[in-house]
């Protein structure tokens, strides 16, 4: 059984779904076509005509790639029309993204892109619930204070619509970055084969290293603030004459060089290096819904302050399932203990992610698919800060 009502409220349109026992991919194409004609708000490249737009079809492995739009209806038109279960577009430009062929396209220059994905973080390898989701949400938080100091670049953060975060960065110069300079990127923020005795060298008069100040350039600057936050920077001398300790061996002891990888290592941030080196690489549209979890990909000003709620879908209402497998944790706010076999209520929003994950199959209930009201307050970001200019000089 299945039903569908189109109303509005104010100026919000919403469609409202009657359903009942069925196949759960049938029931996640219907709400993936009821959410798309509503025409959601979607955050769009301000240089859209300069990206290549990729989507990956139901029931297929394989992508649909090397398509253009000229204008945001273009692409919202292909949305309601195609249905997609993922939507991305390229974080490269190029003068003719349409070209079946990467040498054909034109390379114009590309943003950096972070992945940080849940499931890399100790402990959430194989969990899925909102206290991994806010692990990875710090680790964004913490990755874009680097960017900021150490890249001196704008950043756009949002969660992937399943299981973590991707951060955009965008400057002038880093549009211009090949492979292996992006690579070394990634191996920076990444702390891969920091060498500390390079980082804190002897003098030429073999005097120990200095303690590191947070003002210092790069990972010393890090270090030197966490050093002062653990007040360690003031403790006296270990050569017990007093005073501050002018070094780090007197500082930390004669271990000083496994402590400071300890703190390194507290500190790396952990992405996925292969997709910050990739001048190639797809990212999602912010504002459609991600395939593996039904879940929108969206916005998130400050990832710090990131706390997973009903919001994170456009699915309102209730529905009775069955339970597939076990699952224990918060999802979407809601803390749920579910056992095999058992039919209970819940939330559509936390139900519709069960079901997308083979936790749950549906047997009935009513959803309301309409915006998040959390896109209200950003509906005017704007990203790229500033549109490449064809044939521009450098």
């Amino acid at each position: 059984m299945y039903r569908q009502r189109r109303r509005s409220r104010g100026r919000r349109e919403e469609v409202y779904l009657k359903v009942g026992k069925e196949e759960p991919e049938t029931l996640l194409k219907k709400l993936y076509l009821s959410y798309y004609s509503i025409d959601p708000h979607l955050i769009l490249p301000t240089d859209i005509q300069f990206r290549e737009f990729a989507f990956q079809p139901w029931g297929s492995k394989s992508y649909v790639r090397h398509l253009s739009f000229n204008n945001v209806e273009e692409l919202r038109n292909y949305l309601k029309e195609k249905i997609p279960l993922h939507a991305y577009h390229s974080i490269a430009l190029y003068e003719l993204p349409e070209a079946p062929k990467m040498e054909e396209k034109g390379f114009l220059g590309a943003e950096l892109l972070f992945d940080i994905d849940a499931d890399h973080l100790p402990g959430c390898e194989d969990r899925f619930d909102d206290h991994c989701l806010m692990k990875a949400a710090e680790e964004a938080g913490r990755l874009i204070k680097i960017i900021k100091r150490d890249l001196n670049a704008e950043v756009f953060p949002y969660f992937t619509g399943n299981r973590g975060f991707h951060v955009r960065a965008w400057c002038e110069d880093c549009l211009k970055l090949g492979r292996d300079e992006r690579r070394m990127i990634a191996n920076y923020v990444s702390a891969t084969n920091i060498d500390v005795e390079l980082l804190f060298p002897k003098s030429k008069k073999r005097l120990q290293p200095a303690i590191p100040s947070a003002d210092d350039p790069g990972w010393r600057g890090w270090i030197g603030g966490i050093l002062e936050r653990k007040n360690l920077g003031n403790l006296p001398s270990l050569s017990g004459k007093g005073g501050e300790a002018k070094s780090l061996p007197r500082l930390l002891g004669r271990g000083w060089k496994d402590e400071l990888l300890e703190i390194i290592e507290s500190e790396a941030i952990k992405i996925d290096l292969q997709v910050t080196q990739d001048i190639s690489r797809l990212t999602r549209i912010p504002g459609t819904l991600n395939g593996k979890a039904s879940m929108l990909v969206t916005y998130v000003e400050d990832p710090l302050s990131f706390v997973p709620s009903k919001e994170l879908s456009p699915f309102s209402g209730e529905l009775e399932v069955r339970v597939l497998k076990d699952y224990e944790g918060k999802l979407l706010g809601e803390k749920l203990v579910l056992k095999e076999g058992e039919e209970v209520e819940l939330p559509a929003g936390a139900a519709i992610v069960l079901i997308t994950k083979e936790f749950a199959e549906p047997i009935r209930g009513e959803i309301v698919v309409r915006e998040s009201s959390s896109w209200r307050t950003i509906q005017d970001v704007r990203w790229p800060p500033r549109v490449i200019e064809l044939g521009a000089s450098d």
